[in-house]
């Protein structure tokens, strides 16, 4: 049903801004950190929007990462698989913890 995307999408919204002002605003790299990521699903949605606003600024480099801890294995490896299909492993760091 994906009725858990609406909340995650809002607060990724509310995070990065309408225009992504937490990437565009920033002269430093961003890191951000995902506490029981769980299989990765707001650490993508940050990625995603790491790498659109930073890909628009003027530096072609993304120097934007995002760290994603959760204490089960089982949690992680379905979360690095979906880091990998979406194309985001230089941004998204999934880690034991």
């Amino acid at each position: 049903l994906n009725l858990d995307m609406g909340w995650r999408h809002r607060l990724v919204a509310e995070v990065v801004g309408s225009n992504g002002e937490l990437f565009t605003k920033s002269n430093e790299d961003v890191k951000l950190l995902d506490l029981a990521t769980g299989t990765a699903d707001v650490a993508i949605l940050l990625g995603k929007a790491a790498a659109k606003y930073s890909s628009s600024s003027a530096t072609t480099t993304i120097n934007s990462a995002v760290l994603g801890l959760d204490p089960s294995q089982n949690m992680l490896n379905v979360g690095k698989t979906k880091v990998q299909e979406s194309d985001l492993t230089n941004i998204v760091t999934l880690e034991l913890g």
